[in-house]
């Protein structure tokens, strides 16, 4: 439903002049109750890993509200976690150990491990702590009839 606007509030005459001519002080506007555009792109991420937060906004512009309609319900500005993958590298399961290095009297085994390190869309590398090999003694019984060296 249309709403009427006074517009010459100086004089009591129903009408008013300008550039010579005249004009009703009625004007009609309809009402007309705002819309979203569309959002814009994502903001880059506040952090490239640990969490950060990146935005992206809109506007109540599609259309614009008029006379007594309504503004667009909701919000202009949107945020969203990102890149919440840890900063330093992380280490995989170990591998089984692998057999003695000796068939008999003391040797070495052996496992590895792969350090995940690779944030998603990033070109380096975080490295992760420690080692990616672990080592450990074996015995595997004397040696009969063998000479060790």
């Amino acid at each position: 439903m249309p709403h009427i606007h006074l517009y010459n509030t100086i004089s009591s005459s129903p009408f008013w002049m300008v550039k010579n001519l005249w004009v009703s002080e009625v004007s009609l506007v309809d009402d007309v109750d705002g819309g979203w555009g569309q959002w814009t792109d994502w903001t880059l991420c506040s952090r490239d890993c640990g969490g950060g937060q990146r935005w992206r906004r809109r506007e109540c512009s599609d259309p614009l509200p008029l006379g007594h309609g309504q503004d667009c319900p909701g919000h202009t500005l949107e945020g969203q976690l990102c890149n919440d993958h840890p900063c330093k590298g992380q280490w995989g399961c170990w591998s089984t150990l692998s057999l003695c290095s000796v068939t008999c009297g003391q040797g070495v085994t052996s496992r590895t491990r792969m350090c995940s390190s690779h944030p998603p869309g990033r070109k380096f590398t975080i490295p992760c702590d420690g080692s990616s090999e672990d080592f450990s003694n074996c015995d595997m019984g004397p040696c009969r009839g063998k000479t060790v060296f």
